[in-house]
């Protein structure tokens, strides 16, 4: 994610990509190669096939139910998933990112300013990373949980396989004002150690179960 703004910039510029206008693919239809555009949305629409990336610079992307893409991309604008699409993955630099249900993602969902809340039975293989973003997993499966700043919420019958991880604030001015809230809901599972870097409030459903805890003391909670 890292390179997001400057990659885009500079694949648009040797394209001749669009600029001041929206693209999409229709429904139902495939398109081999990237859709890109500068100022405006992008949009993969209902069971249609993008051999490519979605992505844009000041826009959103809007992505159809049983879609299937490589990446979606935006550097200022959301990022709105559909139920049952197939993608590998969506990265925005100011924006949030969610998804409907049944969503399969083999990479991950990552936003630097901006919330993330996947769908019920959607399965995310490597994570979630938003650095000042709550996430929220509705009953999903994700390989881990990063962020620095936002709440993280598991919902009921939700499940990460590796850690969850609230990292210290570097290089940005020392750390921010406020505590972060972990809640891990009813039958979750993390399978890897709950780490925090900095203060939060873990609370945990007593019928969850958790890896290590290292940073916080849980309250536990029986609803």
């Amino acid at each position: 994610m890292k390179h997001l703004i400057t990659g885009l910039i500079l694949a648009f510029l040797l394209a001749g990509c669009n600029i001041n206008s929206s693209v999409g693919v229709t429904d139902g239809s495939t398109h081999d190669g990237d859709l890109s555009t500068i100022n405006g949305s992008v949009r993969v629409g209902v069971g249609s096939r993008l051999n490519g990336n979605a992505e844009t610079v000041n826009g959103s992307v809007r992505i159809g139910d049983q879609a299937t893409l490589e990446d979606a991309e935006t550097v200022n604008g959301s990022i709105s998933i559909g139920n049952d699409v197939v993608l590998q993955n969506a990265d925005a630099i100011n924006g949030s990112i969610s998804t409907g249900t049944g969503v399969s993602a083999s990479g991950s969902l990552d936003t630097v300013n901006g919330k993330i809340e996947v769908g019920a039975g959607s399965v995310i293989e490597k994570g979630l990373y938003s650095v000042n973003g709550s996430i929220i997993v509705n009953g999903a499966e994700v390989g881990r949980i990063s962020t620095v700043t936002g709440n993280i919420t598991l919902q009921p019958n939700s499940r990460v396989n590796g850690e969850v991880l609230v990292e210290q604030n570097r290089g940005f001015g020392g750390d921010r004002d406020g505590t972060v809230e972990v809640t891990i809901g009813a039958n979750s599972t993390v399978v890897g150690p709950l780490r925090f870097e900095r203060d939060v409030i873990l609370r945990i459903h007593e019928s969850a179960t958790v890896g290590e805890i290292i940073g916080a003391e849980p309250t536990y909670f029986n609803d």
